[in-house]
């Protein structure tokens, strides 16, 4: 009975539960197994289509003794390969690399000289004043000097009574006039070197006050005198 060997081997891949085999051999070798293979599958459906599947013991004996020739032929055809044939690179110990020309080393200590330089140069170096004040009409609060201005970075004002108060840079308004009821008031500050307004060379820093039933404008100021 001759069949088809591809039919059988996909019958065979059914029967098995596989169907992606794949084995490293030498090609004679592995076609010498697929003919013994399709030869014994033909043997046990030749014995059942003739009925003398009852007495098919002798063929499962020969079925048996092939099975175990094939093993001890697989072990001797097939080779793995021991992991002392497989050489693995060793990693480099040392880098052989070269600085370029154009490389030159960071000096951190200059750098670092540089940094302190300009902080110095930015830092401020100005005496910061401070003086508080209570008016219920025009006064002075910062008293001028000659050649000199006065900057002005942070403002505290506290109003006892309904007031309207102007902040003046001698007679010139440096701001309009702000008008509080009692308990009324502001805090405003910035960061020296930055400042709110200053005054004109030689001019007081002055507080216009208009009061209403006995109000009063009391507060502080945080200022410096620079030259400009």
């Amino acid at each position: 009975m001759t069949m088809n060997k591809e039919i059988t081997a996909k019958n065979l891949e059914k029967f098995f539960g596989e169907s992606t085999i794949k084995l490293i051999a030498p090609k004679k070798f592995l076609a010498f197994v697929e003919n013994v293979l399709i030869e014994q599958y033909e043997k046990i459906v030749e014995a059942i289509i003739n009925k003398e599947a009852i007495n098919i013991n002798p063929l499962i004996k020969e079925l048996h003794k092939n099975n175990n020739i094939l093993m001890k032929l697989l072990e001797k055809e097939i080779k793995i390969p021991e992991q002392k044939d497989i050489l693995i690179p060793e990693f480099p110990k040392e880098f052989n690399i070269k600085k370029p020309l154009w490389y030159k080393p960071f000096e951190t200590d200059k750098f670092l000289e540089i940094i302190k330089k300009i902080i110095q140069e930015t830092e401020f170096k100005k005496e910061e004043l401070s003086i508080g004040f209570y008016l219920n009409n025009d006064g002075v609060v910062v008293k001028g000097k000659i050649g000199m201005v006065i900057k002005l970075y942070a403002i505290k004002l506290n109003a006892t009574g309904d007031v309207s108060v102007n902040w003046r840079d001698g007679n010139l308004d440096l701001e309009g006039n702000q008008d509080y009821i009692r308990l009324g008031g502001y805090t405003e500050s910035v960061n020296p070197p930055h400042y709110l307004f200053k005054t004109s060379p030689g001019n007081d820093l002055n507080l216009a006050v208009l009061a209403k039933e006995g109000g009063m404008a009391s507060g502080r100021v945080s200022y410096w005198f620079d030259n400009e």
